[in-house]
């Protein structure tokens, strides 16, 4: 017997989105969607959950601990912490099984997020499919990517969702926007003196509300409710320490890139003795959150990265590249512990496994030597898209959108066959723009108005584009 679809209904959590669909058109929210509130601790009676079953759903938050080190200040609470989730997450599952939820809409690319991954895990319980909006920044739009279970078995999701189309123009990679957007190269080194005093700026000058608001309360233990409310539950000493910490992290690092540029300049005579598969140069992310995690898998850590390649190719050069943003852009809109924290340890791992940290000097002087050939390591979109355009290939660590496309090769498959890698073909590079293109045909959807404080206000493009999206989905 075919399904109804008139009982078919889409799960989301409660979002500006949402509300401003309750406003606009309450008919089309309560016959198509359920709107999940996140409620945690508050309305949620543990009597309703069997002690057997808080363990089974414990069990899956213990995959996502990467979240639970990102967004809370006291290792020694994750327990507490676990068992309020659980009790969210049961709630939610029984809600989607007695509204009749077939998928699930993630307003994200991936979970990294306590109420995305609650919800996730409530997904997986049920076997809901998820539809997660993933963003990209070499675009500015949102890609539907329809997930069944882990983030390897996630595709695109076909329809139309929208009348956008990517044009040829956009991939001129002589036009000014893409020399502006896409340089892979650092602005001008600063001094050190001058590089502590930007940072030292920067960390106050976004911090200061918070410090004098705080200055009250200097030794104040933040509470659960801060960790879920506000995520980051560090008191003023603490966000200090944390801060200063990474500009000594940064400190170090310059070190070390000075170091690798001097004793990479008396090393020439290096790269005739190599083969092409001794080569790597790895382009760190900034933004990891689901770019990184969820989405990196295995390869969430640089150092499980790095320490994979090591052990396959034990006499391999491996060059790091870290991002331009980290010292840009860190402390300014980062303060916290926000992605992947680089700490001074970090660095020293990845010293003691053989990397040459490349600064902007030596990054250019590598790209531009004759005949060397780099096997490039990276999970940063325009990495792989200008490198592909350039007729390059790319090893993509993790499942981000854009694996899959003429010029990359899945990180796993490569280091699952080595050290008995295949030649890699040459490139089509009017392949990679049929594909940008076609992949960007009509199935993106417009992200809403974006700001480093994580407010989302959707417009009205975006509502139309969802919408769309949503009907494509019931009618499926």
């Amino acid at each position: 017997m075919a399904a109804d679809n008139s009982c078919k209904k889409v799960a989301m959590l409660e979002s500006d989105f949402t509300l401003a669909l309750s406003k606009s058109d309450p008919d089309f929210l309560a016959t198509n969607l359920v709107t999940l509130k996140c409620n945690f601790y508050r309305q949620v009676s543990t009597s309703t959950l069997e002690t057997e079953e808080l363990d089974r759903i414990k069990s899956f938050l213990r995959n996502w601990l990467p979240v639970f080190n990102r967004r809370t200040a006291k290792w020694y609470q994750h327990e507490d912490l676990q068992d309020l989730l659980a009790i969210q997450i049961h709630s939610w599952k029984k809600t989607m099984q007695s509204e009749g939820c077939s998928f699930a809409i993630f307003e994200t690319a991936g979970s990294h997020h306590f109420s995305t991954l609650s919800f996730e895990i409530a997904c997986d319980l049920l076997k809901i499919k998820k539809v997660f909006l993933t963003h990209t920044a070499f675009t500015n739009r949102l890609i539907p990517m329809v997930q069944q279970g882990e983030y390897a078995n996630r595709e695109r999701m076909i329809g139309k969702f929208s009348d956008y189309e990517l044009t040829a123009e956009f991939l001129n990679m002589d036009s000014e926007r893409w020399k502006r957007r896409t340089s892979l190269v650092d602005r001008q080194e600063q001094s050190q003196l001058s590089f502590y005093i930007s940072m030292t700026l920067k960390f106050f000058k976004k911090n200061a509300y918070r410090i004098l608001s705080k200055m009250k309360n200097l030794e104040r233990e933040f509470t659960l409710d801060d960790w879920i409310e506000n995520q980051y539950g560090y008191t003023l000493i603490e966000e200090i320490f944390i801060n200063f910490q990474q500009i000594k992290a940064l400190r170090f690092l310059r070190k070390l890139e000075k170091g690798s540029a001097e004793s990479s300049n008396n090393g020439t005579e290096m790269f005739g003795k190599k083969s092409s598969i001794d080569l790597f140069l790895v382009y760190a992310s900034f933004q990891p959150e689901a770019s990184s995690f969820p989405l990196g898998g295995f390869f969430t850590s640089h150092f499980k990265l790095i320490m994979s390649l090591r052990s396959k190719f034990p006499n391999s050069i491996i060059y790091y590249r870290e991002h331009p943003h980290i010292k840009r852009r860190r402390l300014k809109y980062n303060g916290s512990r926000v992605g992947l924290h680089r700490s001074k340890l970090y660095y020293e791992n990845l010293r003691r496994l053989g990397c040459i940290f490349l600064n902007n000097q030596s990054h250019l002087s590598l790209l531009s030597r004759p005949g060397i050939k780099l096997n490039v390591v990276s999970i940063c979109v325009y990495v792989a898209i200008e490198r592909a355009l350039q007729g390059k290939n790319t090893f993509i660590a993790g499942t981000p959108w854009y694996l899959g496309m003429p010029g990359t090769q899945s990180l796993s498959d490569f280091l699952a066959l080595a050290p008995c890698v295949p030649h890699q073909s040459e490139i089509d590079i009017d392949s990679v723009r049929r594909w940008i293109l076609n992949f960007h045909y009509q199935s993106s959807i417009a992200q809403p108005k974006w700001s480093y404080t994580l407010e989302n206000v959707p417009t009205a493009e975006y509502e139309r584009d969802l919408k769309n999206l949503i009907r494509i989905i019931i009618s499926k």
